[in-house]
């Protein structure tokens, strides 16, 4: 402990900081160590379609296939880096039944201090299921406040961290009227600064 430094603390920020009169993101950036950065990266899975709602088909017809633009909102923000927008994933020609492979919608365009986790919100579904040369429509989106429920709902459940160590947030989601199944993540991976 320095003469006439109660604290023991050398840097003035840092006693502010455990004293709880600044915000941790306020502290200089050649404080933080060196390697401690972050890219986040959103992903997002067609799941497969089990019992296709008010759709009648004898077991011997071909599967549905799905033409689909899947739209997640994104807000990430950083000391050096921000993102805030809507990202859109296409899958095309789909069998519904086995679904989509993972596809990377958005990433971060390079490696920043972590400040938190974004937000991620699924947003729209649209597109067209086929059935042989039928083609229905289809769009979906969530509840807002004020406006009418949608004649297509887009019900998510939000959750909490993977198994795998690098999922942070896992949205499932399912249209009511269409049945399309849909899981996002939210992933973050450790860089060096």
């Amino acid at each position: 402990m320095k003469p006439g430094n109660p604290t023991g603390f050398s840097k003035p920020w840092a006693v502010a900081l455990f004293a709880g009169a600044i915000p941790l993101a306020m502290i200089p950036q050649d404080a933080w160590p060196a390697s401690a950065g972050v890219r986040h990266r959103v992903t997002v899975t067609l799941l497969p379609i089990l019992n296709q709602v008010g759709v009648s088909r004898s077991a011997q017809a071909s599967p549905l296939r799905a033409d689909l633009r899947i739209f997640v909102r994104i807000s990430d923000h950083a000391i050096d880096s921000r993102f805030y927008g809507t990202a859109e994933a296409r899958f095309s020609d789909v069998d519904t039944s086995t679904g989509g492979a993972e596809t990377l919608v958005w990433e971060d365009a390079r490696c920043h201090r972590e400040r938190g986790i974004p937000k991620i919100s699924l947003v729209r579904i649209e597109g067209a299921i086929r059935d042989g040369d039928k083609a229905t429509p289809l769009t979906a989106v969530g509840r807002q406040i004020g406006l009418r429920v949608p004649p297509d709902e887009i019900v998510e459940r939000k959750g909490r961290a993977d198994n795998d160590g690098l999922t942070l947030t896992v949205i499932d989601a399912v249209t009511k009227t269409s049945g399309i199944a849909v899981r996002v993540r939210l992933k973050g991976e450790r860089c060096a600064l």
